[in-house]
C-alpha cells in the first residue's frame, strides 16, 4: 500500500481515529477481505438500525478505512449496500454531512433502490437524509484521461468520477490491488492515464465503446418502370371473385335405417398437442422445483461469493421454470382449441 502523499484533519468517532485524504491510507496493518467487508456491513447495518450512534460511527469508520485496503476488487453487487451502510452510520453518529456525501454516491450507483420496512423504521432519520442527497444526485462527471481503473466496482475506459462525492478508487496490477479513497475527481498520481484501453472493456454509464459507423452505401439507380396499359374511359378493371371457403373436412356413414350420419373427424394433432402440452407442463414444475432449492442454499449462504453465484441460479431456474410451463400451457390450449378447420373462434387466456 502506498504512503500517503498528504494528510487531512482526522473524524474521531467513538474514540477510533479516521484519516482520510485523497491518496491511499498510511498504512494497512492486514489485508482486508470480502469476508471481513461483509461481517462489517452487517455490524454497521444492525448498529443504524437500532439508531446506536457510538457503535453506528465506529462500524461505519472501520468499514470505510477498510475500503482501499481490499485485497481484491470491490464486488459490484455489494457497493451500493457498503455505501448506504457507511452513510447511514455517519449520519446516526452525528456526522451526517460526510454521510450524506457517502449516500449520494450510493444513490448513483442504484437510483431505483428505496429504504422498505424490512431495513429501516419508517421514521428512521437515515430515511430523509437518503431522500435529500437522492434528490441532489447526478451531474457530469469530470474526465481525467484514457486507462484501466475501477471506480465504485466498475471497470472504465475513461478515469472519470461525479464532483463533491466520496468514491473508492482501485488499481489492478498483476499481482496486487491497490485502493484509495478519494473525494470527487482527485485521483492520486499512481493512478496515470498510460493503460492502453482493450476491446470490450466497459465504459463508465456500463455498455461498450461504440462500434465505427459503416459508409453508407451508393445508391442504386431507379430502375425503368413498365408504362401501365391503356383503360378506356368505360372501362373499370373486372374484380376477381372471392374463393369460395373449403368445406369441413366430414366423414359419412349411412345408418340401418338409410339416414345419412355426417360426423366430424378429429385432428391427429389433436391428442399429440395435449399430451406433450401436459409433459412440458410438468417438465417447468421440476425446474420450478431446483428453483426451490437453489433458494434454501442462498438463504443459508454465509459468504458473498455463496450469495452471488446462488442468487444467480435461483433466478436462472425460476424463470426458467416460467418459461418452460408458459410453452406448456400455449401447446396443451392449442390442442384443446384445434379443429379439422383450425382453431375455435373465442378467447384464449394465458396465465
Amino acid at each position: 500500500m502506498t504512503a500517503l502523499s498528504s494528510r487531512v484533519p482526522c473524524l474521531v468517532a467513538a474514540s477510533l481515529v479516521l484519516c482520510v485524504s485523497s491518496a491511499a491510507y498510511a498504512a494497512c496493518p492486514a489485508p482486508y477481505t470480502v469476508d471481513n467487508l461483509l461481517a462489517d456491513l452487517m455490524a454497521t447495518e444492525a448498529a443504524v438500525r437500532a439508531i446506536d450512534a457510538g457503535a453506528a460511527g465506529s462500524s461505519a469508520g472501520k468499514l470505510e478505512s477498510g475500503l482501499p485496503c481490499l485485497d481484491g476488487l470491490l464486488p459490484r453487487p455489494i457497493a451500493g449496500r457498503a455505501y448506504r451502510a457507511i452513510g447511514g452510520g455517519f449520519v446516526v453518529g452525528g456526522n451526517g454531512t460526510h454521510g450524506e456525501d457517502w449516500l449520494r454516491t450510493a444513490a448513483e450507483l442504484e437510483p431505483s433502490f428505496a429504504y422498505g420496512i424490512e431495513d429501516l423504521p419508517v421514521t428512521h432519520p437515515v430515511r430523509d437524509v437518503y431522500d435529500a442527497a437522492k434528490a441532489s444526485s447526478g451531474g457530469d462527471e469530470v474526465v481525467k484521461g484514457a486507462g484501466e481503473v475501477y471506480v465504485d466496482g466498475r471497470k472504465l475506459t475513461e478515469i472519470k468520477a461525479r464532483e463533491g462525492r466520496p468514491h473508492l478508487v482501485q488499481l489492478k496490477g498483476a499481482t496486487d490491488v491497490r485502493g484509495w479513497l478519494i473525494t470527487g475527481a482527485a485521483f492520486p498520481p499512481e493512478v496515470a492515464p498510460t493503460a492502453a484501453v482493450g476491446a470490450g472493456d466497459v465504459v463508465a454509464d456500463g455498455g461498450k465503446p461504440p462500434k465505427a459507423e459503416k459508409p453508407p452505401k451508393a445508391e442504386k439507380p431507379p430502375k425503368g418502370e413498365k408504362p401501365a396499359e391503356p383503360v378506356a374511359a368505360n372501362d373499370t378493371p373486372a374484380a376477381k371473385p372471392p374463393k369460395a371457403a373449403k368445406p369441413p373436412k366430414t366423414s359419412t356413414t349411412i345408418g340401418p335405417d338409410g339416414m345419412v350420419m355426417v360426423d366430424r373427424k378429429r385432428p391427429w394433432q389433436k391428442t399429440p398437442l395435449m399430451i406433450g402440452g401436459a409433459v412440458v407442463m410438468l417438465g417447468g414444475a421440476g425446474v420450478y422445483g431446483l428453483s426451490y432449492l437453489e433458494r434454501q442454499k442462498f438463504d443459508a449462504a454465509t459468504t458473498v461469493a455463496d450469495v452471488d453465484l446462488l442468487r444467480a441460479r435461483t433466478n436462472t431456474y425460476f424463470v426458467a421454470s416460467l418459461a418452460v410451463i408458459g410453452v406448456g400451457i400455449g401447446t396443451t390450449t392449442w390442442g384443446a382449441v384445434v379443429s379439422d378447420s383450425g382453431p375455435l373462434a373465442g378467447f384464449n387466456f394465458r396465465f
